[in-house]
């Protein structure tokens, strides 16, 4: 793919986010790979290049980059430069249930923690995973999920806001699924999911009480109505210590 075929209007920081400066390189690195649909050893602006881009340290670049690699998503060749990395197989689950249901069913007590809520105009590679025109509006909440006082998962949900409006107002104590069904009386009827190995970033680690480097899934998946509508958009990442998935098939 030619260079100058390529969207580089992605690389760019929100500098009203809250998110650590290297989590954003980070997302907004995948998102480049992503939207340009970059293949296996693609080449990638080289971290002086990025910290040009966004204007920030080589040193705050090369903790994004170092973490990306971490996760197979980018390779360092010494000498010449930063490559995609080698994609992952993909199987897919099949899973329509809520979190809190999941686990009271099974005796425990969950709870959730709301880390940041932002209203925000939907990124490329955000509208192309739940199937919304460009710039649709998109609520993004960032959830600490806990099992018995255990943090357990940190799951981030974006959600279609045109379908749910004013739902950042009802969130608090509330479980998701029930108030998209009981107050906007959506019926959700489909979740497609991708569940993959990776491994814990500093900030995750902190997070969920474990150690950097410590083995998650992560699971990504999209929820949609019993319309065929695009409901929320969700990254889901779990501890490995902590977690077996079951399927059941017929």
């Amino acid at each position: 793919m030619a260079e100058k075929n390529l969207d580089k209007s992605i690389l760019k920081l929100h500098p009203s986010s809250s998110e650590p400066l290297y989590n954003q390189i980070k997302d907004r690195i995948l998102e480049y790979i992503e939207v340009n649909d970059l293949p296996s050893e693609a080449k990638l602006p080289s971290e002086r290049e990025l910290g040009e881009i966004f204007s920030v340290s080589r040193l705050t670049v090369r903790r994004a980059v170092d973490e990306l690699i971490q996760l197979g998503v980018v390779l360092r060749r010494p000498g010449k430069g930063l490559y995609v990395g080698f994609p992952k197989w993909k199987q897919r689950l099949l899973m329509v249930t809520s979190f809190s249901e999941a686990f009271e069913s099974m005796g425990h007590t969950p709870g959730t923690q709301i880390l940041e809520t932002e209203f925000m105009t939907g990124t490329q590679r955000t509208c192309k995973n739940m199937g919304l025109p460009i710039d649709a509006q998109v609520l993004r909440t960032r959830r600490l999920r806990l099992v018995d006082n255990i943090p357990f998962s940190i799951q981030t949900s974006y959600l279609n806001y045109d379908l749910l409006p004013g739902i950042e107002n009802k969130l608090e104590g509330q479980i998701l699924y029930q108030i998209i069904e009981d107050h906007y009386g959506v019926k959700l009827a489909k979740t497609e999911a991708m569940l993959e190995s990776t491994l814990a970033d500093h900030a995750m680690a902190a997070l969920l009480d474990i150690k950097p480097g410590a083995p998650l899934f992560l699971m990504c998946g999209l929820v949609q109505s019993s319309d065929g509508l695009p409901v929320e958009y969700f990254e889901a990442y779990y501890r490995g210590d902590r977690m077996r998935f079951q399927i059941e098939s017929e």
